[in-house]
């Protein structure tokens, strides 16, 4: 399964037809003003089914303004390989989101980044941590790292060894801003921060 972007963009599933080839078949089209980032399959709702998280915001293009419909979206498979929306949370710029069980409570759950956030009134939304409460049902939580650096990659591992999921955050402060007369206060040093998950 791959995602494509810049122009035409969309989720397209490639199945070895075990003669040195692939069937192509179309899963997913987003318009392309949404800027297509990421994706990941994970079962959110346990039925046995991979179901695909997106996320879009790329906005270093022609209309670099903030955007309604940047953020990050579930796909629950309805069988077949076909797939439904049922969860958008708008997150300007998001640049990508990664799935596990962060509370370790058996669900998934997602951390998202965005890069092209909206840097002077939701600055939060630059890290966001999303707890499934239910099918389709997450309760974001803002946590406090947006004044350490801009983040551009992110994710997860167990990197203290303790048998639950970390997040790493890649920092590229000097990249190009689209909110003229803001100026960050990030360390342009600053490679990575380390997230330690302390729920165990």
């Amino acid at each position: 399964m791959a995602l494509f972007a810049h122009a035409d963009e969309g989720i397209r599933l490639f199945t070895n037809d075990r003669n040195g080839g692939f069937r192509e078949r179309n899963l997913l089209t987003f318009p392309p003003v949404y800027g297509s980032t990421s994706f990941q399959l994970a079962d959110f709702n346990r039925d046995g089914l991979p179901d695909i998280v997106y996320t879009c915001g790329d906005n270093s293009d022609y209309s670099r303004i903030l955007k309604p419909y940047h953020g990050v979206y579930l796909f629950t498979n309805q069988g077949g390989n076909r797939f439904k929306q049922t969860y958008f949370y708008p997150i300007d710029g998001c640049t990508k989101a990664v799935a596990a069980d962060f509370d370790g409570d058996g669900d998934t759950d997602l951390a998202t980044i965005a890069f092209f956030a909206d840097f002077q009134e939701k600055p939060d939304r630059t890290f966001l941590y999303f707890e499934q409460k239910g099918p389709s049902q997450f309760q974001p939580h803002a946590v406090p790292v947006h004044t350490y650096g801009r983040w551009l990659c992110l994710d997860a591992g167990d990197w203290d060894h303790d048998g639950d999921p970390d997040l790493v955050l890649g920092n590229y402060a000097r990249g190009f801003l689209n909110e003229p007369g803001f100026e960050p206060v990030w360390n342009r040093s600053l490679p990575l921060i380390v997230l330690e998950n302390r729920t165990r």
